[in-house]
């Protein structure tokens, strides 16, 4: 029988960190997930591992469509922030393997001429900065080269999984800056005198921030969280800096490592903060990552649990709890 709460904390830390859900998404080769027709719910169809683990939540032939809802809405460890994001792409037409862009302009009349733009954007998990302010409106631009793949890709895909991306954009110039320029004045401008924080992507190529990024939002007066700090602490402290931001505005272009649990922190506080990366969850690429932060949350969580049933009397044995867990998150 479990003794106290600091025995009963190391033993569902164990189970959690043992099952076979957390297992197999935090070992995801990521090598196998460079090649565009292997990115997002299409490249679950070439896991054999994910595979076995749908088919316990499948009761038949799983396409990609389905084992995406089994693993990564209905049994997935990610916050609830995330999968209402998942819930609204699907209703805004966001198809996982076919973006509707015809449908997604009739869904953004209906919203104010604020949201349209950055909701859209948010909710396909693609960085903001990465395309044309105008891209998805009736006006839209002929669009280039670079930004005729970016339109095919911008359902589950970022920007920055392209391991040519940077060298492409940093070759074009003047238009990225542009455009670069463009869209954070138009996001300055709606958020009139507060400032503005940028998180940066974990890939992002030096040369570009230093040389477009920063100087640009410099130029229009918008705070980067990465100003002033090496690139070697952009991630980690750019993320820190935006979480401790005691305010109700806090905002965010880019991407943040651990948003689903920044998102749920914001959340509990009363701030508000759009969640960025809480799509990317449908994204393959980034399941090891998303699985790996949460796996911490959900061990709390289930020994908050455990810990109220002790409180009323139950003895609670080891292999029960192992057991339950195991089943709770796909165990064997």
């Amino acid at each position: 029988m479990i003794a106290n709460r600091e025995e009963l904390k190391r033993l569902v830390r164990a189970c959690v960190r043992h099952t076979a859900a957390v297992d197999v998404c935090s070992g995801i080769p990521w090598r196998n997930l460079v090649a565009p027709r292997q990115t997002g719910p299409d490249a679950l169809l070439t896991d054999e591992a994910l595979l076995r683990l749908a088919g316990r939540y499948l009761p038949e032939s799983p396409d990609a469509q389905g084992v995406y809802h089994a693993l990564f809405l209905e049994h997935s460890p990610i916050g609830a922030d995330a999968q209402r994001a998942l819930a609204a792409m699907k209703q805004w037409g966001l198809n996982p393997a076919v973006r509707n862009l015809d449908a997604l302009r009739a869904q953004w009349k209906a919203l104010h001429e604020y949201s349209r733009v950055s909701d859209g954007l948010d909710a396909a998990g693609v960085s903001s900065l990465a395309v044309r302010v105008g891209l998805f409106e009736d006006d839209a631009p002929e669009l280039s080269e670079l930004d005729e793949r970016l339109h095919a890709m911008l359902d589950v895909t970022p920007l920055f999984a392209l391991e040519d991306c940077w060298t492409e954009l940093a070759s074009r110039g003047a238009s990225d800056r542009d455009t670069l320029c463009a869209l954070i004045a138009s996001r300055g401008r709606a958020l009139a005198a507060r400032s503005l924080y940028v998180g940066p992507d974990a890939r992002w190529d030096g040369r570009m921030v230093e040389g477009c990024l920063l100087p640009t939002c410099r130029e229009l007066g918008v705070r980067l969280v990465l100003d002033g700090l090496s690139p070697r602490r952009w991630r980690v402290e750019g993320a820190r800096h935006v979480a401790r931001r005691p305010c109700a505005e806090a905002d965010a272009l880019g991407f943040l490592p651990d948003a689903p649990t920044l998102c749920e922190a914001f959340g509990r506080r009363g701030w508000s903060l759009t969640p960025y990366c809480s799509a990317q969850v449908t994204t393959l690429e980034h399941l090891p990552a998303a699985w790996h932060a949460a796996r911490r949350a959900v061990a709390e969580a289930l020994t908050e649990m455990y810990a109220r049933t002790m409180k009323t009397g139950w003895r609670l044995a080891e292999g029960e709890v192992a057991h339950d867990i195991e089943r709770l998150l796909g165990g064997e």
